[in-house]
């Protein structure tokens, strides 16, 4: 699948043979980073649109992309011989191509989404919209796997101990600070899936990102113990 246009067939292809009849594909990773690794730049790879900020939504007869005017002429300039058509965004980040989706597709309709990548308000947002017009949110998973050839891996990178010495307080200050309005507010646990914040909280670096010392990773601070999650290798 050389072309922009060869990997859209694949994925109408991919959704004619689940029965679905849309799929949108963010911009973001799991963690709705903005600014995201290799790995996950699955809007650019099939759009080739290669901008922080956009959304493609892909039926049976459209490929269109959402992005705000900051790149209305990166999008002409880079899928001018595609079938990708842009659609000039109003307000960024806001879900425009939803309330257009919908009233595309026909009652009865699905839309096909991988849930990991969407925060719990947006699947809301989406399944309050759909059910509107009797369509349904149908979760892919990770699909894109099987259509995306020699897809780039995962961040590998050791992680970095970001001293004291520029950070300026230790992580247990910090955690204990955590803790304490864990105590507070009578909860038990916080849950980190924030990358900025994994990184000041525990006082760690990486180079997952371009331009950005981010580290992949989930984090679970609780009044006792406090985990990180996060592939064994990069330790």
């Amino acid at each position: 699948m050389n072309t922009i246009n060869d990997r859209i067939e694949a994925i109408r292809t991919q959704l004619k043979e689940r029965k679905i009849d849309a799929v949108i594909l963010p911009s973001n990773d799991p963690h709705q980073s903005e600014y995201v690794s290799d790995y996950w730049k699955i809007r650019a790879y099939f759009s080739g649109f290669t901008g922080s900020a956009g959304t493609l939504v892909v039926t049976e007869n459209e490929a269109a992309l959402w992005t705000d005017s900051r790149y209305f002429l990166q999008v002409e300039n880079q899928c001018n011989d595609s079938v990708v058509e842009l659609h000039k965004q109003s307000v960024p980040h806001a879900p425009e191509h939803i309330p257009w989706l919908c009233k595309e597709l026909n009652s009865g309709s699905s839309i096909g989404v991988d849930f990991s990548l969407f925060s719990i308000s947006q699947i809301n947002y989406l399944k309050e919209n759909a059910a509107l017009y009797q369509i349904s949110i149908v979760d892919l998973g990770s699909f894109i796997n099987d259509l995306w050839e020699d897809r780039p891996s995962g961040p590998t990178d050791r992680i970095q101990d970001h001293s004291i010495e520029h950070c300026g307080e230790s992580r247990s200050s910090k955690l204990s600070k955590v803790q304490n309005e864990l105590t507070e507010n009578k909860a038990d646990f916080n849950f980190i899936s924030s990358l900025d914040e994994i990184c000041w909280l525990f006082n760690i670096r990486s180079a997952d990102v371009d331009f950005t010392p981010l580290v992949t990773a989930y984090a679970l601070v609780g009044k006792e113990k406090s985990h990180l999650f996060v592939h064994e290798n990069r330790i």
